[in-house]
């Protein structure tokens, strides 16, 4: 039997209930005010989505047995770099200083574990992390490990670590393969030698594979790839295979990856004399802004920066920036001069009220209410283009993937302001202080929000709160003028 008839038992065990849509049916009487139109129906209650329990089950379930059952029992482990550990507090009775100081705070599964392989040397003997539950029972209560007193077994799950998500995924890989460590500096001590890193240490028990074929891959390229080509290759390098050792690949191909750098920085005619440096720390910054549209930088793959500093690095560095930029100005001043008078009259006064606030500074936040058809977009568009071909950055983002696609440059909400898919009400967007999104958001001179009414309160507080921390302003959205617009038509939901 394979694994695929096992999942099929699983999936149909956890499926739910059998369920079933039912239309309850009015008869009306000669009295009955609706009875000489039969067209009249209610399509909330119209149709019913009820769960269906049969004799069997009815009976099972009178008597309390139960369900179903799993054995053995599956304990999930958790997975942490040190002090870097998740702590649960109640924010309305607990304060920073309880939590710092709370011993409880800093045990889980992972730190009582490489107590207990002191503690329990004999009975540890052998035993890897993920199969710590085999012979031991985790104790939530007491946050301790104890020995199993009976036959009954367990099996232990590590919580799962992509390979992108760096020293924690090597961690991961060392405690399924070390069996009995004492602590996180025995996992990185190999053979006498303690590395300064887990990736390391996984590298000298031989559980990488050495860069040898991004080596061969990376001289065969250079040999009819041109060196816009092979930054994009190096990119896909890092940030899809990671290998053991990126500063070494970018020490022996660095000059075959940066071979047009020399004519690039010649041609904008910003330097009179162009070294190796030069060439070498331009190519480290393009590379750079390839793994920064991925949401990495060279600092993650322990790649040493540029040497030399450009003065057109915010120019031709940030290419978030760069691509809220890169218009036709020509073509957008046709679009606005082709498309204005077509507006009719609500529509220009949309159009006159949020230009006005836009060229005036100041922050203020409008709803454009209508139905589909009304031509929304099409006056978010122009307001779009009158803002662009000024040269500032207007960001135009839709809380649906469809909607976006119909505004100039447009893109959802959750891409564009890394909204958390379970907003809390106290919620940030996870956008750093320092990185390019936040430069960008600095520079914006007006946000056009499509689909608000999909969205839901919490993600535009997190939204709003977030541009405040990053324009360090104590205005609506940071100061920055928004337009929202959708349809609050009524919904009514079915039982």
């Amino acid at each position: 039997m394979s694994i695929v008839a096992v999942k099929y038992l699983y999936k149909y065990v956890y499926k739910g209930h059998d369920r079933g849509a039912f239309v309850p049916v009015e008869q009306r009487g000669d009295g009955h005010p609706d009875a000489a139109d039969p067209d009249i129906r209610d399509e909330v209650s119209d149709y019913i989505d009820g769960r269906y329990v049969g004799p069997h089950e009815a009976f099972w379930r009178i008597l309390g047995f139960s369900l179903h059952d799993n054995t053995p029992s599956v304990i999930r482990l958790q997975c942490h770099l040190p002090d870097h550990q998740p702590v649960c507090f109640n924010p309305e009775t607990d304060t920073i200083e309880s939590i710092i100081g709370s011993d409880a705070a800093r045990r889980t599964s992972l730190t009582e574990f490489f107590i207990a392989c002191q503690k329990y040397p004999v009975e540890t003997r052998g035993l890897t992390y993920d199969r710590m539950p085999e012979k031991f029972v985790w104790n939530k209560g007491s946050y301790i490990w104890t020995p199993r007193k009976n036959t009954t077994m367990a099996y232990g799950r590590i919580y799962f670590a992509p390979p992108n998500v760096g020293e924690c995924y090597f961690l991961h890989t060392l405690l399924c393969t070390v069996p009995a460590p004492t602590s996180y500096e025995f996992l990185r001590t190999v053979n006498g030698i303690t590395y300064p890193t887990f990736k390391e240490a996984c590298g000298a028990l031989g559980l990488l594979a050495n860069d040898g074929e991004y080596d061969l891959c990376l001289q065969e390229a250079g040999h009819m790839a041109t060196g816009r080509q092979l930054r994009h290759l190096f990119a896909t390098i890092l940030l899809d295979c990671e290998p053991q050792n990126p500063q070494k690949l970018w020490d022996d191909h660095w000059q075959s990856i940066t071979d047009d750098c020399s004519y690039i920085l010649s041609s904008r005619g910003l330097l009179t004399t162009i070294t190796p440096e030069h060439i070498k720390s331009y190519g480290l910054l393009l590379v750079d802004n390839k793994l920064c549209a991925a949401g990495k930088s060279l600092r993650d793959y322990k790649i040493a920066g540029p040497t030399v500093s450009f003065d057109f690095a915010d120019e031709d560095g940030r290419q978030l920036i760069a691509a809220e930029r890169s218009f036709n100005y020509l073509e957008l001043q046709n679009h606005i001069t082709t498309n204005l008078p077509l507006l009719n009259s609500e529509q220009r006064h949309v159009f006159d009220s949020v230009v006005e606030v836009y060229e005036s500074g100041k922050q203020e936040t409008f709803f454009l209410d209508g139905p589909g058809g009304t031509g929304k977009t099409f006056v978010e568009n122009l307001i779009l283009a009158y803002v662009r071909s000024k040269g500032d950055i207007a960001l135009a983002v839709a809380s649906t993937g469809i909607a976006s696609i119909l505004l100039a440059n447009g893109r959802t909400s959750y891409s564009r302001f890394k909204i958390p898919l379970n907003t809390a009400p106290d919620a940030f967007c996870a956008i750093p202080r320092q990185s390019h999104l936040a430069e960008l958001l600095r520079l914006v001179r007006l946000i056009i929000w499509d689909e608000i009414t999909m969205q839901t309160r919490f993600s535009v507080e997190a939204v709003e709160r977030t541009m405040r921390d990053i324009r360090q302003s104590d205005d609506l959205f940071g100061g920055c003028p928004v337009l929202f617009s959708g349809w609050y038509l009524p919904i009514s939901f079915c039982s």
